[in-house]
């Protein structure tokens, strides 16, 4: 039956039974106030994605422009788009309630991947519903390119940021060494006797913001050229070993500056600007690989043909306007549901027990030291402590102690961010064992990070927490936060009325984070050594560890 009320109608039948097109007016309306009421409802993932775009050596520092190139493809296609029929399609609004139940699941148990779904998909169900498949098809890879904006997770970042720094720093050391200079690599720092100072390829300059942000303008690239398709392949294959091969030109650059001067602060002054080189090369073998296989070609394929000229459907206003309104509404219940907030999030913040944190133990003595405002802000969901210890000997040695205590993830901040936006490049990152037997016996598992900027080299050791369970990366608390919502959700569905119970499940489960760190006095494992003992010491007096 439904098939028969969308029978086309031929343009020979009386003109009074059809109409060109449904209300432009209406369908403008329809879709501003559904845009308006989206944009509200995304507002906190889209605000916590701009932090991401906006911190210092973001990966995804082009987010702010995706939207915008996403609008103009969109514009592109405004021939494509005249060219089909534009019509409410009532099963798009079945497309948008899987996306609301996506969105609220996801916030339900913190995950990412779900809200970044939930985000693709409401839109492509406000297009299928408003405007219909034909004009949403046109639309599919303009919505998608909006991809490119969503951060990815921190482990898939911190893993492949990991291989890259050694694959490039491994191919500017081959290039020193064929042109004449000594070269040893060690992890992702390269020695060399002609360098004023060792070259740290660091997290920023490992090449990875440059995969990312060369991936991006070549999906926008072979979208606007017209060429065959492999040939379109072949410019997207062509990202990855172009963002190795110019990181790496961009390294060698870096330390025949050092070569040439003989000054380390001649070669900090060029690794300032030295990116914006490495991306106008990358971007200059790009168009050269494209000319070359001749896919340079600009333009969207024109229609073949007309709308007008093909098909007009029977107008109803009644249909419309309800797919229209419900449209709306499903989106505008999303925003409602996520403001009454999650059954599952804890109402109260973490809270540090300082009574059972030593104060002075052995031949160290503590003092607490002041948490900067902005600390205070980006952490507000955790209770926070920093305490410096000075061990009373001829040394005088520092250790710098700060541990969080959260009921939300969210108030811990991955290291590997704060260190490279502090201006600190990583060296060494790897994951080492801790064992304990006070005040209970206890194996834990933890990061260790080394670091240096222009004045000061250490070395930093951290892990989270749950009870006795540790994890030593920012991306396994997030995760096992996660499976430990996942619980609660299952559990919340299989026992409606148990609400109160669950509310006490959720408040006394609370993570912590300990973090140490030291200066590189001597040498970098005789350090580590040293910083192993204190902790050891430390956890031994620490009444409440494991708890």
């Amino acid at each position: 039956m439904s098939n028969m009320q969308d029978t086309l109608v031929e343009k020979t039948q009386p003109s009074a039974e059809v109409v060109p097109d449904t209300s432009r007016l209406q369908r403008l309306v329809f879709l501003g106030v559904a845009g308006v009421v989206f944009l509200i409802v995304q507002w906190p993932q889209l605000r916590d994605w701009w932090k991401v775009w906006e911190a210092p050596y973001s990966y995804f520092s082009h987010g702010p422009l995706v939207p915008f190139i996403a609008a103009y493809m969109v514009w592109a296609n405004r021939k494509r788009l005249a060219a089909v029929q534009f019509r409410y399609w009532w099963p798009g609004c079945l497309v948008l309630l899987i996306s609301v139940a996506m969105l609220l699941t996801g916030n339900w148990i913190e995950s990412a991947s779900l809200r970044a779904g939930a985000f693709l998909l409401m839109i492509f169900g406000i297009l299928l519903s408003l405007i219909g498949p034909s004009a949403t098809r046109v639309l599919v890879v303009p919505v998608l390119f909006l991809v490119t904006m969503i951060p990815l997770a921190p482990s898939v970042l911190d893993s492949a940021t990991g291989r890259l720094q050694i694959q490039s720093a491994a191919v500017a050391a081959k290039v020193f060494r064929l042109t004449g200079h000594e070269a040893q690599l060690q992890g992702s720092t390269i020695y060399s006797s002609d360098l004023p100072e060792p070259l740290i390829v660091g997290i920023p300059c490992s090449g990875l913001r440059t995969l990312i942000s060369l991936t991006t303008f070549t999906i926008f690239f072979i979208y606007l050229i017209r060429a065959a398709w492999w040939k379109k392949a072949v410019l997207l294959a062509m990202a990855f070993p172009l963002s190795i091969l110019t990181n790496s030109l961009r390294i060698a650059m870096i330390g025949y500056v050092g070569f040439f001067t003989g000054s380390a602060e001649a070669m900090h002054k060029f690794h300032d600007y030295s990116g914006y080189i490495g991306l106008a090369i990358c971007f200059g073998i790009l168009f050269g690989i494209a000319k070359l296989i001749k896919a340079n070609t600009f333009g969207l394929q024109e229609p073949k043909t007309a709308r007008a000229s093909v098909q007009v459907l029977v107008r109803r206003p009644v249909h419309d306007a309800v797919v229209g309104i419900l449209a709306i509404v499903l989106v505008g219940g999303a925003g409602l549901a996520q403001a009454y907030g999650s059954p599952l999030a804890p109402k109260t913040k973490g809270h540090i027990d300082r009574s059972a944190i030593p104060m002075a133990f052995g031949k160290w003595v503590g003092q607490d030291a002041e948490i900067d405002k902005l600390t205070r802000e980006w952490l507000k969901s955790g209770d926070l402590l920093h305490r410096v210890y000075v061990e009373h000997s001829d040394y005088g040695r520092e250790v710098d102690v700060f541990i969080t205590a959260s009921k939300d993830p969210d108030a811990f901040h991955d290291p590997h961010m704060c260190l490279q936006g502090g201006g600190s490049p990583i060296s060494d990152d790897k994951l080492i064992t801790l064992k304990f037997t006070r005040p209970k016996p206890i194996v834990v598992r933890a990061t260790f990070l080394e670091s240096a900027n222009d004045y000061d080299h250490f070395i930093v050791v951290y892990w989270y927490m749950l009870g006795t369970d540790s994890m030593p990366r920012t991306s396994d608390v997030w995760a096992k936060n996660r499976a430990e919502l996942v619980k609660d959700l299952k559990w919340l569905i299989l026992h409606p009325g148990g609400g109160d119970e669950l509310k006490k499940r959720v408040e006394s489960r609370q993570f912590k984070w300990y973090r140490f760190s030291t200066m590189v006095l001597n040498d970098t494992q005789a350090d580590l050594r040293y910083l192993k003992e204190f902790i050891r010491e430390f956890v031994a007096h620490t009444k409440d560890f494991g708890k």
